[in-house]
């Protein structure tokens, strides 16, 4: 057996794991437990084994950077000691022992409350008897029990460290939700000054409810609307990419553009909630609930994104561009051609999101104005095409395989799309047969042509580039790394509605990009899932697909 096929089947079947957890969390939900109040003893705390799934996966992401290092040699290890007999012969224990898990996980949260509470002791502790022994069996299929030991003995100090600071975080997490009350009252105060500012008429204000409207629209601005997630956001932004260009900053004033963004963000939240009054009252209420809403954060966050890139390369205060070349360097001509495909990677998925989020603002749940995004994506692409210097492009079976897959799980991780159905089938109903037909076509060519482009250049092309020290963005083989793999495919689940979907989608092609030469394949990928998708929803009415 290769090395690569080895590679390939411990991916496989790390990929076990990750899809029982996710068949479990569709079919049951333990937070109800918590949410009726009836719960006592130890199957209380059973409700909280979401928040704890939460908890390890944040500590794993953790262990992942504080071992990013040394990952590589140990994914290399275990794969070259992938063995198929012990694979088999152990993975009949796991089935066993995650369908006894998948019957008890029925049995315990499928019921009421009082069902679950008459079970008694036995059948929890069985659950936690056959969670171990599923994850046991799991990472026993894919490494020797030597090897398991021979890593914790020597990473132990480093696990329970993420363990330890995954708390920590969480809990600091949990106590900044008391900092929500005097930040909303920050932001409601300001928004409200923004109102007065702008020169609406008929102004109601009601601090105390914090209750704000103009003319016969009214909002409610809650302590989630404060601005947190956003500055969220953009610290998080704004700490990655000074990490991937450390290089290029000075340190430590280049630290000011984390208090920059988080108030720049701010700002322009409370803006937006005195915009969306002033859309409710004067424009469409419909309009400014059903998009700009929603989308008014995004365009908001992409605002100040861009003016702090735009801040750190100009202003030689936070970057190194007036440090002096040495002599030996000075005479060697730059090279910019890596620099130029860079930029070129990223303009195409940087108009898509801009034109998504306006269209999106301007729509009222159904977005009549999608052939604009259609356009202005294609436009990008035309700009920047010469320079990407994209490679031939060649067919093989792996890609429309895996696109295959994606399109398969992420109907079955989206679940109910209902809401969605509705919504897209009231809107082409209001539109004559021709101008649906259009519209269907436009979002058909969008979909299998342009989103995928635009996004596997910025995603698999840019971004796991970047992360796996590739010379090359869009030609060449790359490095398997997982910091890459994993950075690339969370931002693409992040970018997605559907996170975890988008996520495990992201994971899919990113494989096939590290297993081909080019971009191309994931692409053709990308385009085979919506391709699959988009006829499934035509045929079945699935609009939520989409």
């Amino acid at each position: 057996m290769s090395f690569d096929r080895e590679h390939g089947l411990a991916l496989l079947f790390a990929a076990v794991l990750l899809a029982e957890i996710l068949l479990i969390s569709q079919t049951v939900d333990a937070y109800q437990l918590v949410m009726n109040g009836r719960a006592q003893g130890l199957l209380a705390a059973f409700g909280y084994l979401g928040q704890v799934a939460k908890w390890l996966v944040l500590s794993a992401v953790i262990a992942g950077l504080l071992l990013q290092s040394r990952w590589q040699a140990y994914f290399q290890r275990a794969s070259a000691q992938f063995c198929w007999r012990r694979c088999m012969t152990i993975g009949g224990v796991h089935a066993v022992c995650y369908g006894f898990l998948f019957y008890l996980s029925w049995l315990i949260f499928g019921g009421t409350t009082a069902q679950a509470q008459s079970l008694g002791l036995v059948p929890l502790i069985a659950w936690l008897l056959a969670a171990c022994a599923t994850f046991v069996s799991w990472l026993l299929m894919l490494v020797s029990a030597q090897e398991v030991k021979r890593f914790v003995w020597r990473e132990g100090v480093m696990l329970v460290a993420a363990l330890l600071i995954a708390a920590v975080v969480w809990w600091l997490a949990t106590l900044s939700a008391n900092l929500w009350g005097p930040m909303a009252d920050a932001t409601f105060s300001l928004a409200a000054f923004w109102l007065q500012l702008l020169g609406a008429a008929d102004i109601y204000i009601d601090p105390a409810d914090k209750i704000m409207g103009a003319g016969d629209f009214f909002v409610h601005v809650a302590n989630a609307c404060s601005g947190y997630e956003g500055i969220g956001l953009v610290l998080a932004f704004t700490s990655v990419y000074l990490w991937v260009h450390r290089q290029e900053f000075r340190f430590p004033q280049a630290l000011l553009l984390f208090p920059l963004g988080a108030l720049c963000i701010w700002l322009l939240n409370s803006l937006r909630i005195s915009l969306l009054v002033l859309l409710g009252a004067y424009v469409s209420p419909d309009v400014a609930v059903g998009g700009f809403h929603s989308q008014a954060g995004w365009l908001s966050f992409i605002a100040t994104s861009v003016g702090l890139l735009w801040l750190a390369g100009k202003i030689t205060f936070f970057n190194q561009s007036d440090v002096p070349v040495p002599a030996s360097q000075a005479a060697i001509p730059p090279n910019n051609t890596n620099s130029e495909q860079a930029v070129a990677t990223l303009i195409p998925v940087v108009v898509l999101l801009a034109a998504t989020l306006v269209t999106s603002s301007l729509s009222a749940g159904f977005d009549y104005l999608y052939p604009i995004r259609l356009c202005a994506v294609l436009v990008a692409l035309c700009w920047v095409w010469r320079a990407l210097a994209l490679p031939k492009l060649t067919l093989s079976w792996l890609p429309v395989l895996a696109g295959l897959v994606v399109a398969v799980l992420w109907g079955v991780m989206l679940g109910d799309t209902s809401v969605g159905d509705k919504r897209v089938q009231d809107g082409l109903d209001g539109l004559s047969p021709a101008l649906a037909l259009a519209w269907l076509a436009c979002r058909f060519v969008g979909s299998v042509v342009t989103v995928p482009i635009a996004e596997e250049l910025a995603f698999r092309g840019y971004l796991l580039c970047k992360f796996s020290r590739s010379e090359s963005y869009v030609t060449g083989p790359i490095p398997f790394v997982l910091t890459g793999m994993a950075i690339s495919s969370l931002a693409f689940g992040a970018l997605h509605g559907a996170w975890l979907a988008g996520t495990v989608a992201g994971l899919f092609y990113g494989l096939v990009r590290w297993r081909s030469d080019s971009i191309w394949p994931s692409i053709v990928a990308h385009s085979v899932t919506n391709a699959a998708l988009f006829i499934f929803a035509v045929a079945a009415g699935r609009w939520g697909l989409l």
